[in-house]
């Protein structure tokens, strides 16, 4: 049960991560095309491309963590006024729900922890 529970909470914990992910990749490419209009400039292709396949990567059923922050890192270093911002946000967002994510944890374990010292000390 303590299983499921945990299983339930971490799931809906990345949902709401891939929620702010997605997010974050939805402004990232309204900042590269605003900045691209108000430079009047087009963006260099690559870096787009990179962006593009960093936001699937991370977006897919089973994300590729390491592939798609090299692919945004990649964008950001082309093109820092476009997708610098999104790099650093996204970041951000996993490390905070990493440890969010601990602590939520080591709440829930010292939560459960007193009714098993208790079940425990009934069988003795």
């Amino acid at each position: 049960m303590l299983i499921q529970e945990t299983v339930e909470r971490a799931s809906a914990h990345l949902q709401s991560v891939l929620t702010l992910v997605q997010l974050s990749f939805d402004e990232g490419a309204a900042v590269a095309s605003l900045t691209a209009k108000y430079q009047r400039r087009v963006i260099d292709p690559v870096a787009s491309a990179n962006f593009d396949e960093a936001r699937q990567l991370l977006l897919r059923p089973a994300p590729n963590l390491p592939l798609a922050l090299m692919a945004l890192w990649c964008a950001a270093n082309r093109e820092p006024d476009c997708y610098g911002q999104t790099h650093a946000g996204v970041l951000g967002l996993l490390l905070h729900a990493d440890q969010d994510t601990a602590e939520a944890e080591l709440a829930a374990a010292t939560e459960f922890e007193p009714a098993a010292e208790l079940t425990l000390q009934k069988r003795s």
